[in-house]
């Protein structure tokens, strides 16, 4: 397993272990199935994963967590982008 691939899925243990991969989700406005799909797992799993009753492993795992550093720099981005505009004229 390489380096990137043991670092994703460390990162998967940790938004599972503290429920930012739900709020990241949520965040994105995203459904369930929706990530799902995108990951390859069961709403099931991940619904364990985001409440912290299973642990992530494998190749979903580590698409899990990619996609939820995506997400979060995609979003951090808009955020930047909102805070950047000029000020409307009253």
């Amino acid at each position: 397993m390489s380096t990137k691939a043991i670092l994703s899925l460390m990162a998967a243990r940790q938004h599972a272990e503290s429920g930012s991969g739900r709020t990241i989700r949520q965040r994105a406005k995203l459904s369930m199935n929706e990530v799902c799909g995108a990951i390859g797992v069961t709403v099931g799993a991940l619904s364990r994963w985001e409440n912290g009753l299973a642990v992530p492993r494998g190749e979903p795992a580590i698409r899990w967590a990619e996609l939820l550093g995506e997400l979060e720099q995609a979003l951090d981005g808009r955020a930047a982008r909102k805070s950047t505009k000029p000020a409307k004229a009253a």
